[in-house]
């Protein structure tokens, strides 16, 4: 066998190619080594469902549901707050994976604006409210013990007490904190900062993705791009985020950011609960219902799912409907 493997490499030699290109060849041929299989998925992915009525492609009506897709058994997956005209926004696990906090708003003649927070069951349709006040933010985030939840509202953050139903301020920044999102460890809240400066010359104007310390007040500002939002952290201690439609992922310190998607249409990350997968939006199959709007909400969204690092992205579903505010739970 080595005399005509010789006899080819002095071929190839007065043709002008090298034994390295012959041999480069040779193991091309060979079986290529399999792609490493998707991890399997685990867990509940809820989201907010949008239903928009339309009378010759404008919106005249919409009704918000809160779904819970159990990747487990899709069969079992359904709405737990029945769709209906009350706003609904922002629903965050409880640690034990049993139960949804979620944003309500309502309006009455009398009354106004209701301004609610909602439990619902994660199995079964079911809604409890839990307390109305005029300060409750439009972004609950449960912490990973259960004893607190945080709430922002455009120009605070506040923390209240599941036990005592006490809350504090821990943060106060007009016009300037959105989406909290809490450290696997409870001591830290990450936000999307976007201070008014004209309303509190003090403030710094930096805009991007921020880290607030519960207890000693610790602000840390992780990135500068004012189209940075929707932060999740992993319970590995990364935050994914996203920028001008695609999702990033960075350390806890604002290094090592890494660019996962880029179609220009993703949003709404969501970590799966062992840190391996993450899940988000995409309208990059959209369907648009309006021959003349051709922008959310009147295009549909599709639910996908990516490893940590952006490899295996696949398709869960395709919706009918416009869909946000990915939370992934047990």
């Amino acid at each position: 066998m080595l005399k005509p493997i010789t006899r080819y490499l002095r071929t190839f030699a007065r043709l002008g190619l090298c034994g390295a290109a012959l041999l480069a060849l040779l193991t091309a041929c060979g079986p290529a080594s399999p792609e490493p299989a998707a991890p399997a998925l685990d867990g509940r992915i809820a989201f907010v469902s949008e239903r928009h009525t339309q009378v010759f492609g404008v919106s005249v009506s919409v009704s918000y549901g809160l779904y819970v897709l159990d990747l487990g058994a899709p069969d079992a997956s359904g709405f737990v707050i029945v769709p209906d005209d009350a706003l609904l926004s922002h629903p965050t696990w409880s640690p034990s994976g049993e139960r949804l906090m979620a944003y309500r708003m309502t309006y009455d003649a009398e009354r106004g604006y209701r301004r609610r927070i909602v439990l619902a069951d994660a199995r079964a349709p079911y809604e409890q409210e839990i307390f109305e006040d005029a300060w409750i933010g439009r972004s609950p985030a449960w912490s990973p013990d259960g004893q607190q939840v945080a709430f922002s509202n455009g120009s605070t953050i506040r923390i209240y007490d599941v036990e005592t139903r006490q809350q504090r301020k821990v943060l106060e920044a007009p016009g300037g904190v959105w989406d909290p999102t809490w450290s696997p460890d409870g001591r830290r809240i990450a936000f999307r900062h976007s201070p008014d400066v004209s309303a509190s010359p003090g403030l710094t104007a930096a805009r991007g993705i921020a880290v607030l310390g519960v207890e000693d007040g610790a602000f840390l500002q992780l990135t500068f791009n004012e189209a940075d939002m929707s932060p999740a952290w992993s319970p590995d201690d990364r935050i994914a985020f996203q920028r001008e439609g695609d999702i990033y992922v960075m350390a806890c310190d604002g290094t090592q950011v890494t660019r996962l998607t880029r179609d220009g249409q993703s949003f709404s990350p969501a970590w799966s609960p062992d840190g391996e997968s993450i899940a988000f939006l995409s309208s990059r199959n959209r369907e648009c219902g309006a021959w003349f709007l051709d922008s959310p909400p009147f295009c549909t969204n599709g639910l996908y799912v990516m490893d940590a690092d952006g490899s295996h992205v696949r398709l869960l579903r395709q919706e009918d409907e416009r869909i946000g505010d990915l939370v992934w739970g047990f």
